[in-house]
């Protein structure tokens, strides 16, 4: 599997790891030193739908402690606004294995579930995350405390599972807003303040 990371890590560090296969699995756990100018830390994990069957491969974001298969969402998006580095822990192996590795974190969502946006009072970008216990169509969308929409940032069929998106709302005026999400039968509201 391989890692690539927008923008460019800064020179130095971690730049291979070759292990030998395991019948249970490794852990790796890395730290993304990043610009505190840049609003999005954008992964993208190369071959991980290529993971022998059997394995699975999950990214634990540390700071929020939610896990991201990476055979079914193998590009993943985290707001950095100033922020100067991004923990996570890379998971692969047998089922036993990558839930022991992950100890308290949940892998597989038993509801849906939509957090509270990271950061919160945000400028101009924020994080989102939500989880699925099924796979569905899923609709998360802003709306300002008008009830209009301001921004559709999903609207597709999603696998169960972890999921992060990126609002960019450099558009968008100072005040509160409303991030709702729509899959299955369950809708679920978080408010969240833009400070510009």
């Amino acid at each position: 599997m391989q890692v690539q990371f927008q923008p460019k890590q800064i020179a130095g560090g971690l730049k291979a790891d070759v292990r030998r296969p395991s019948v249970e699995g490794h852990t790796w756990e890395f730290t993304c030193v990043v610009n505190p100018a840049d609003e999005v830390l954008r992964l993208t994990f190369e071959g991980a739908k290529q993971i022998p069957a059997g394995f699975e491969a999950f990214l634990v974001d540390e700071e929020t402690e939610t896990a991201f298969d990476l055979r079914s969402n193998n590009r993943l998006e985290f707001a950095i606004k100033n922020l100067t580095e991004k923990k996570f822990k890379l998971l692969a192996g047998n089922k036993s294995y990558v839930t022991e590795q992950a100890r308290e974190v949940e892998l597989y969502p038993q509801s849906y579930v939509l957090l509270q946006n990271f950061p919160n009072p945000f400028n101009p970008a924020t994080q989102i995350i939500y989880s699925l216990p099924e796979a569905g169509m899923v609709d998360l969308s802003v709306y300002n405390i008008h009830g209009q929409l301001v921004a559709r940032l999903v609207n597709e069929l999603q696998s169960a599972g972890s999921h992060a998106v990126v609002w960019q709302a450099r558009g968008a005026g100072s005040g509160v807003y409303w991030i709702r999400l729509q899959a299955g039968k369950a809708t679920v509201m978080k408010k969240c303040l833009l400070i510009k």
